[in-house]
């Protein structure tokens, strides 16, 4: 889940600082819907991250969530030959800022970019885990 922006008074000052670069500019709405999207989803925030340990063995230095997430598309509805895979566009660039933030050692593999702090979730996300076993 994106997290509660640390207190200033018991966090350091680079936790702030990393909390705002990663998190300040995206909208309440956004968060709220990406937040109930990944509580009944988690087993996809576990894919990702798997994936991105991959792309990251492979020696590179910077790689792409929408790479991650289209390949997590392909998987689930080609390879495993199962329902659509819907997940909103505007949930990526949080995932991206969820793993940066739980694992400091991808701050810099994905670019983060400034979020519209208007955008909100246009369409419903839907993942369902299969029966299918793909990476």
């Amino acid at each position: 889940m994106i997290p509660l922006p640390p207190n200033p008074l018991f966090s350091s000052a680079a936790t702030v600082e990393r909390w705002h670069r990663l998190f300040a500019d995206a909208s309440t709405e956004l968060v709220g819907k990406f937040n109930d999207f990944h509580v009944v989803n988690p087993a996809l925030y576990d894919r990702i991250k798997s994936k991105a340990a991959e792309a990251r063995a492979t020696g590179r230095n910077k790689y792409s969530m929408w790479v991650i997430i289209n390949v997590l598309r392909w998987d689930q509805e080609i390879v495993c030959n199962g329902d659509d895979f819907k997940i909103s566009n505007d949930f990526i660039a949080l995932y991206a800022r969820m793993l940066v933030w739980d694992d400091p050692g991808y701050d810099g593999f994905f670019s983060i970019k400034q979020m519209n702090p208007e955008r909100s979730v246009g369409k419903q996300s839907r993942y369902l885990e299969g029966n299918c076993n793909v990476g």
